[in-house]
C-alpha cells in the first residue's frame, strides 16, 4: 500500500523508502516460511516416531497367542497406520495452527484500514466453515475403508512372499497374482473414493471463496468512492485476502483430516486396550 500510494502521488523519496521496506519484508517472509516448514517437519517426524514406539510397546505386551492371531495387523499399525495417523492428526493440527495465525494477522492488517471492511471479510469467509459437517460421516467411512483395504493389500503381499516356495512348486503364480491384483485394485478404489471426499470440500470452498473475493473488492471500491480508503490499500487488501480467504478455504479440509486422524488413533487405542485385557 505505501508503494502504490507513493507511486500514484509521484513522491519519489517515499516511493524508494517504501520499496526498500517491501524488499526487506519479502526476504523476512522467506526466512520465516523456511523456518516454519523445517519446524513442522521435525515436529511431525517426532510425533510419528513416538506413535510407532507406542504401538510397538503395546504389541509386545500382548499375549503370544493373541499376537500370532493378528497375522499382518501389527506390521500394518507400525507402518501404514502410524504414518496415516501422523499425517492426518498431527500434520493437520499443525496446518490448522498455521492457517489460524495467517488468518489473525491478515484480519489485523485489514482492520488497520477499515474495521467495517474486516467485518465484511470475516462474514464472507465464515461461510466455508460449515462445509465439513455434511461430509464428515462420509469422509470417516472412506478413511476407514481405505485403511482396511490397505491392511488387506499388505496381508496378501506378505502371504505370497512367505509362501513363495510353495507357490513356485505347485504352479500357483497365476492364482496368487490374480488375488493380489484384486487386493491392489480394491485399495486403489478406496483411496480414490477417500480423495474424492476431500476434493468435493475443496471445490465448494473454492467456489465460495471466489464469490466472496468479488464481493469484498466491490465493497472496498465503494469505500474508495466515498473517500474512506485509498486505491493503493484496496490493491493491498486484495493480497491480504489470501491470508483470510485461503485460510478459511483450507480450514474445512484440515478439520476433516484432523477428525479422521483422531478417530483412527482412538480406534487403535481401544483395540490395544481390548487386546491387553483379553
Amino acid at each position: 500500500q505505501p508503494v502504490l500510494d507513493a507511486g500514484l502521488a509521484k513522491d519519489l523519496p517515499a516511493f524508494v523508502r517504501a520499496s526498500a521496506w517491501g524488499l526487506i519484508l519479502a526476504v523476512l517472509d522467506f526466512v520465516v516460511y523456511y523456518f516454519a516448514c523445517t519446524c513442522r517437519q521435525r515436529i511431525l517426524a517426532g510425533y510419528i516416531r513416538a506413535l510407532r514406539v507406542r504401538y510397538f510397546s503395546f504389541l509386545l505386551r500382548q499375549r503370544p497367542g493373541r499376537f500370532l492371531e493378528q497375522d499382518t495387523a501389527p506390521l500394518s499399525k507400525l507402518t501404514a497406520e502410524a504414518e496415516t495417523v501422523g499425517d492426518k492428526y498431527c500434520g493437520s493440527l499443525l496446518s490448522l495452527y498455521r492457517a489460524l495465525w495467517s488468518l489473525a494477522l491478515s484480519v489485523a492488517a485489514i482492520v488497520s484500514a477499515r474495521w467495517e471492511l474486516a467485518i465484511v471479510v470475516v462474514v464472507f469467509s465464515l461461510l466455508t466453515l460449515n462445509l465439513p459437517k455434511p461430509f464428515q460421516k462420509q469422509s470417516d467411512a472412506a478413511e476407514a475403508a481405505c485403511l482396511t483395504a490397505s491392511e488387506a493389500h499388505m496381508a496378501e503381499a506378505q502371504e505370497s512372499i512367505r509362501g513363495f516356495l510353495l507357490i513356485r512348486l505347485h504352479g500357483l503364480a497365476a492364482v496368487r497374482t490374480a488375488r493380489y491384483a484384486k487386493a491392489a485394485g480394491e485399495l486403489e478404489e478406496r483411496e480414490t473414493a477417500r480423495k474424492q471426499k476431500f476434493y468435493a470440500v475443496d471445490a465448494l470452498s473454492g467456489a465460495i471463496g471466489s464469490l466472496s473475493f468479488v464481493g469484498i473488492i466491490v465493497f472496498a471500491m465503494g469505500l474508495v468512492i466515498q473517500g474512506k480508503m485509498s486505491v493503493g490499500y484496496v490493491l493491498s487488501v486484495s493480497q491480504l485476502l489470501g491470508g483470510v480467504m485461503l485460510s478459511f478455504e483450507r480450514l474445512p479440509g484440515h478439520l476433516l483430516s484432523l477428525r479422521a486422524g483422531r478417530a483412527l488413533f482412538r480406534d487403535s487405542e481401544t483395540a490395544f486396550r481390548e487386546a491387553l485385557e483379553a
